[in-house]
């Protein structure tokens, strides 16, 4: 009965359908289900319902859907206890109501256990996808399905992406004014970019940019620039993306569009922070923000204020980070903006591992996963991924991590997301430095420096040569270390990237402490020191004062190792940076035992250890349970 369903599927729907199947088939009694199917035709729909009637046991179809039907089912446990309860609403025109209802019910889903399976159309999906961060916590399935059967075959992502392209073919060739046109060309570009079909979406703006600049539309010019200069974002290519948001930004000013400001102030933003001018990038979201709190236009204050969170993050002041995100997800959540609430989701993810509550982050990436899954929203669940991936090998579940990083580059591959397939392969390299597999790690992160350097993505070109220079460090193959990090510093002196500058003369000084060479490797850590302060990067401060502070111990000289660890201590309490904290608190107790102070020595190790075993910091534990040994 299946292969007559998928006779009328797409290939992308075919691997959706045996997904559902499989939830289907692994399903227990006294498990609930939520099971949201929408199909393009009605002959579509009907092939599912005949589908589940002939494949499922204790199928139950509800015949009259009236007001309180949800009451009479969660009443008549009997009747519906253990059955899939099918409620096919792709007929109904009044279907709000019972929609609402059913909202207004959710929470007996899960509290007894009941299966339900909704058919609808298209426009009943738009309006459940509305709502459905009420049921993500417990929503099983939820997904589109095109009808490859139909007269017009669908082959782009969505069906409103669809209906466009074949609206503008058939009108293209006609006496359109050069307004209608832009207009038409601008929202199938726009719904391209949404669905991840950059190619697509830069064919249509750029065609769209053209005519406006014939016509001299400074409005229309000014929007398509911006819009294009997200596609170079997306692409890694900031150099082109800086230029054309710049662009629009004048434009803007000109016509004394402050909305349109807005935007560009806030993506100009995005794009110093990802060259690590942190500074500047603070003063563009505040600019930005300014505006749009003048005009309460909160879609853009949540991506301000969620921006200012990740900021925050990067300069290592967490708290901040903190109070900005969480302000930035309840916001989205106050409107039911469910692209808004996976981003910030996400971004509490990050933060949360940064922390090093990696439990937690787990749980912020996966709930961003869901909804990222279910909108479609591909880059995004690429993303995802990653982060998920990164989580499980920071907790030494090897072998999650390698199969989250191994689906997003699938995807990357197959939706042609270069940018995504190197962050895959880059973060799969790291996963195998984790093994101990160093040539491995290498071929992986040389494939990813690869395809950075082809796509200009100057900033994973960096964070690539590093990470490569930091393998031939622990292989004690000092000169190709030397050169790698040597190679990642040039390119963020071009770029003006003053992270990545810190970041890379940090390293080369670990090399010249590997090397012997101390005085070298101090002055290469005091640079570092001063970038990380100059930028406000507290983390890196941190970083660099335990370094300062680890030369001075084989120099040494204790008491400057002393004073240095705990200037990078009360950093790290400060910012609420727990592993570091760990870091620091052991290093200083090492020092205690060195100077024959054993009391403090023990009570700062045991504090370290304390905080190490609430993160499962595994390696840092047997550490300092050797030191404290070593002591008695």
């Amino acid at each position: 009965m299946s292969e007559s369903l998928k006779a009328r599927l797409n290939p992308k729907d075919k691997i959706k359908l045996d997904r559902l199947i499989d939830i289907l088939s692994l399903s227990e009694e006294d498990e609930q289900e939520l099971i949201l199917i929408a199909s393009q035709t009605k002959e579509l729909n009907d092939e599912f319902e005949l589908y589940f009637k002939h494949n499922l046991v204790n199928f139950l179809k509800v015949e009259e859907l009236k007001d309180g039907i949800f009451t009479s089912i969660i009443y008549d446990e009997p009747t519906y206890k253990n059955k899939y309860i099918l409620i096919n609403l792709f007929n109904i025109k009044n279907y709000t109501n019972i929609m609402n209802e059913f909202q207004f019910k959710r929470d007996y889903i899960p509290h007894q256990r009941l299966k339900f399976i909704f058919l609808m159309n298209e426009e009943q999906f738009i309006e459940f996808r509305k709502k459905a961060y009420d049921f993500f916590s417990f929503n099983n399935f939820f997904h589109y399905f095109e009808d490859h059967s139909f007269s017009y075959v669908q082959t782009h992502t969505t069906p409103k992406l669809d209906k466009l392209l074949i609206k503008y073919e058939k009108i293209k060739d006609t006496n359109l004014s050069d307004e209608n046109r832009i207009k038409q060309l601008v929202d199938i570009a726009s719904q391209a970019y949404e669905y991840s079909e950059l190619k697509l979406a830069f064919t249509y703006f750029n065609e769209a940019l053209q005519i406006s600049k014939k016509i001299d539309d400074k409005f229309f010019i000014s929007a398509i620039s911006g819009n294009i200069g997200l596609i170079y974002q997306n692409l890694g290519k900031l150099d082109e993306a800086l230029k054309y948001q710049k662009e629009s930004l004048h434009l803007n000013k000109i016509i004394r569009n402050e909305k349109g400001e807005a935007i560009n102030l806030s993506e100009i933003g995005v794009i110093y922070q990802d060259l690590g001018d942190l500074k500047n990038a603070l003063l563009y979201y505040e600019k930005s923000l300014a505006i749009n709190n003048k005009y309460n236009n909160i879609e853009y204050q949540i991506m301000n204020i969620g921006n200012i969170g990740n900021l925050y993050k990067s300069l290592g002041n967490f708290g901040e980070a903190l109070n900005y995100l969480k302000k930035a997800l309840l916001l989205s959540e106050g409107i039911y903006d469910l692209k808004s609430i996976s981003i910030n989701l996400g971004n509490l993810g990050v933060l949360y591992h940064d922390l090093g509550e990696l439990k937690k982050a787990l749980y912020y990436q996966k709930k961003a996963l869901a909804i990222k899954k279910e909108m479609g929203y591909v880059y995004g669940e690429v993303e995802s991924l990653i982060n998920i991936g990164i989580i499980y090998k920071d907790l030494g579940n090897f072998t999650e991590a390698l199969k989250y990083q191994n689906i997003s580059l699938k995807i990357c591959e197959t939706i042609n997301n270069f940018k995504g397939k190197a962050n895959s392969l880059g973060a799969i390299g790291n996963i195998y430095i984790k093994l101990g597999d160093s040539t491995k790690a290498l071929d992986y992160l040389k494939k990813a420096l690869e395809i950075n350097i082809k796509i200009g993505y100057r900033q994973g070109e960096t964070n690539d040569l590093a990470d490569i220079g930091n393998i031939y460090l622990t292989l004690n193959n000092f000169d190709k270390a030397l050169k790698y990090q040597k190679k990642a510093l040039i390119i963020n002196e071009k770029i003006e990237n003053k992270l990545g500058k810190a970041c890379n003369i940090g390293n080369i000084g670990n090399i010249y402490q590997a090397l012997g060479n101390l005085e070298e490797a101090l002055k290469y850590q005091k640079k570092a020191l001063k970038i990380d302060r100059e930028i406000g990067y507290l983390q890196g401060e941190a970083n660099d004062l335990g370094n300062i502070g680890n030369i001075y111990i084989f120099l040494g000289n204790l008491e400057e190792a002393l004073k240095y660890q705990k200037k990078a201590l009360k950093i790290n309490k400060k910012i609420g940076y727990l592993e570091g904290e760990s870091n620091s608190l052991a290093n200083i107790g090492n020092i205690y035992n060195s100077l024959q102070n054993k009391e403090e020595a023990k009570k700062y190790l045991n504090e370290a250890l304390n905080i190490a075993k609430t993160l499962n910091l595994k390696d840092i534990i047997r550490q300092i349970n050797m030191n404290i040994k070593n002591m008695k």
